[in-house]
């Protein structure tokens, strides 16, 4: 779908984001990356693609729906036949027959936008356009009621019933945030708009934020960021080269990180430097009342003083996680330190993963994969040519180019067997290949409780796509057509669609 792009988003941000990878490790072909304490790309609102088993353009992620985590939004299912879009039932019978281009689920004000030849328009449940297309691209409607419309080379706004509210003026419009405004832009500058359509701060900014609950935006002007009340006015003005949120996440006593010129350093929400700049990475400060910060070659830790706490010493670090320790690279090796700089665990690891809620942790060593403890300690020891982090009690781990299972003492629950298995369980079935290249599911005891009949023929074998959602269901394809089984692997809806939810050719 054609959506609306935020100008952040064209933003390079690469500089920025270069310092926050520290380490990545290779096994087969997979790559895996650790990256640092600072995630800056607050910005990016949407964009994400998959490339995966049976992906052709993932609808099941719309933004009223995804946080269900259902295969079936309010009973109803995307389905794609004969190159048109329409929605099917639990029954797999067309409730809005396919005669669409491209759809989105239906929001909770009943609607659903739909294209129809170049042009975007909405529809009710029972497939009759409640707006008409006319459109070239259409937003989701938000809690005000008004959606952001595009026409000819302006976006204006309407209403749930297709009527302007604000004619297409604007050279680029986004969607009205809880302050009551809408930012705006004019030519190559950008303003407010309440929901009259009048100026309330009149296009002077290269690039404005949405307000936050604090009252303030993030704007950027001749390439400086500074921060505006909802009065236009400047609280912090504009100075800085980079600034940690492009979304102004100041609170009461919070330290917000800034760039100036080719070093970081930290301020208050009056715009005040309580830590001057002096760093070249800068991470957030977490809950222990401590950041990552990088001089030179060497990370360390500071205190909200900007007393160093850690001294830089290490040659790449992570964030402090819940169980007090943090992973830390000291000449290509990883350990974990507390908040005393002293090691708990030795740097001698490859590579890592995050401690899970399990307080396991996947680590390499000498090319081969197991799992440590909080302590260190083996719990399952460095013997699996790959693996990968639990999930529901139990890991994938391969012995050459067979997968398997075991739990959480490292005993197999599943000899390395497969040519493939998913990554993870998921409501208790994970989806394997056999040497036939057919997919079938294990449960959590190892067992193959639905067998190999549907179709894998991808060489990569990625299972995107295969696992069941939350309402017991999951899409399989079989003879180049999608249906959708249950746990058991009872057919729900016979394999006759081209594509399903978002899953298909």
């Amino acid at each position: 779908m054609e959506e609306m792009k935020n100008p952040a988003e064209e933003l390079d941000l690469s500089e920025e984001t270069a310092a926050e990878a520290q380490v990545s490790a290779k096994k087969n072909g997979r790559k895996k990356a650790v990256w640092v304490v600072l995630v800056v790309v607050l910005l990016v609102l949407a964009v994400a693609a998959g490339v995966g088993l049976f992906l052709w353009k993932s609808k099941t992620k719309d933004d009223a729906t995804d946080e269900t985590k259902t295969l079936f939004h309010d009973g109803l299912l995307i389905a794609y036949f004969g190159k048109k879009y329409g929605f099917i039932n639990e029954s797999g019978q067309w409730v809005v027959n396919p005669q669409f281009d491209d759809v989105y689920y239906f929001q909770e004000n009943g609607l659903a936008r739909v294209k129809s030849g170049e042009k975007w328009g909405c529809i009710d449940k029972n497939g009759i356009y409640v707006i008409n297309p006319q459109f070239d691209s259409l937003s989701n409607f938000q809690k005000n009621g008004l959606a952001v419309v595009k026409l000819g080379d302006k976006y204006g706004y309407i209403d749930e019933k297709g009527q302007y509210v604000i004619n297409p003026q604007f050279d680029l419009a986004m969607d009205f945030q809880e302050s009551g405004l809408a930012c705006v832009w004019s030519g190559d500058k950008c303003g407010y708009i309440d929901k009259t359509g009048q100026y309330v701060i009149n296009p002077q900014f290269d690039y404005a934020a949405d307000f936050q609950e604090n009252g303030l935006a993030c704007v950027l002007n001749d390439d400086k960021w500074g921060y505006i009340n909802e009065k236009g006015q400047y609280v912090v003005n504009p100075q800085f080269d980079f600034v940690e949120s492009f979304l102004g996440n100041f609170q009461k006593g919070s330290l917000v990180r800034v760039k100036t010129g080719d070093v970081w350093g930290y301020i208050n929400e009056a715009g005040q430097y309580v830590i001057n700049p002096q760093f070249d990475f800068a991470g957030e400060f977490q809950e222990n009342g401590l950041a990552c910060v990088g001089t030179g070659s060497k990370y360390g830790y500071i205190n909200r003083d900007g007393q160093y706490v850690i001294n830089p010493q290490f040659d790449s670090a992570r964030e402090f996680q819940s169980n007090g320790l943090a992973w830390v690279e000291s000449g290509d090796r990883w350990g974990c330190i507390d908040k005393t700089g002293q090691y708990v665990i030795n740097p001698k690891f490859n590579f890592f993963e995050e401690f899970q809620e399990n307080g396991l942790a996947l680590v390499e060593m000498g090319e081969k994969y197991g799992f440590i403890d909080e302590t260190g300690e083996y719990v399952v020891k460095p013997q699996f040519d790959e693996a990968y982090g639990f999930s529901e009690g139990v890991a994938v781990v391969a012995q050459g180019d067979s997968y398997g299972l075991i739990d959480e003492k490292g005993t197999y629950v599943v000899n390395p067997m497969y040519p493939n298995l998913a990554h993870s369980m998921v409501n208790g079935r994970i989806a394997f290949v056999n040497e036939r290249e057919s997919l079938g599911y294990l449960d959590q005891n190892g067992e193959e409780v639905i067998s190999a009949q549907f179709r894998c023929t991808l060489e990569e074998k990625v299972f995107t796509g295969t696992d069941f959602y939350d309402d017991g269901y999951a899409i399989v394809r079989s003879k180049d057509k999608c249906g959708v089984i249950d746990k058991d692997g009872n057919i729900v809806i016979n394999p006759q669609f081209d594509g399903l939810g978002g899953w298909g050719d």
